[in-house]
């Protein structure tokens, strides 16, 4: 295997595991990795162009950690519509430049699952694209980028889901370890009657129920 496809199959597992990352800051750090290794990929190939592309996404994902400025962001989709413009060929390759407007507001705009939905999006747009190219592998790196992606989105749903059970049962065992003395006082005082009187009858229950009442 060359030093290309080898940059081509790291970038794509860089982008993988980028996207099951369940944190925001781990997720834009993977994909700066998936990037430069994709960037290492084409330059190595010999394609200027994607390569190109390739600074501006990275441009687009390092400044997203840093600002969420809607001209940042505004400048980064005037200069990719006016590259994808300029390189366009048919209808279809206006697909990458909706991919990558969908993915710079995604980006600065959006955090967790909203910015998950995003990425998603962009993806199936190149997904269109490549299939309509017959790219295989960038059909590959965008399938797998999906399904990542949707389980990415899967377990952080599901953790959103757990969270109030999670609340709801530490809450119930709070009250119950504030019950625990006072279920205590009662069954030392019911104890006691039975020790005085050698059996439990229903006055003891009854007593035991007032006791109750003046501690509560």
């Amino acid at each position: 295997m060359d030093l290309a496809q080898m940059a081509g199959w790291l970038a794509a597992a860089a982008a993988i595991i980028a996207m099951l990352k369940k944190s925001d800051l781990r997720l834009k750090q993977g994909l700066i990795i998936h990037t430069v290794l994709y960037g290492v990929h084409f330059a190595l190939l010999g394609l200027p162009t994607a390569v190109v592309s390739c600074v501006i996404a990275l441009a687009r994902i390092t400044l997203s950690i840093y600002t969420r400025s809607l001209l940042c962001a505004a400048a980064l989709i005037i200069i990719s519509a006016a590259m994808a413009l300029a390189l366009s060929r048919s209808t279809v390759d206006i697909l990458p430049l909706a991919a990558s407007v969908v993915l710079t507001l995604s980006l600065f705009r959006f955090d967790g699952i909203k910015l998950r939905l995003g990425l998603l999006a962009g993806s199936i747009l190149w997904l269109i694209h490549n299939v309509y190219f017959q790219s295989w592998g960038g059909i590959c790196l965008e399938t797998c980028f999906c399904l990542s992606t949707l389980w990415g989105l899967w377990t952080m749903v599901r953790e959103q889901n757990e969270k109030p059970k999670k609340e709801m049962c530490l809450e119930y065992s709070t009250k119950e370890t504030k019950k625990k003395p006072l279920l205590r006082l009662i069954r030392i005082h019911s104890f006691r009657l039975t020790s005085r009187r050698g059996i439990k009858t229903r006055t003891d229950r009854a007593s035991s129920l007032l006791f109750l009442s003046k501690c509560l």
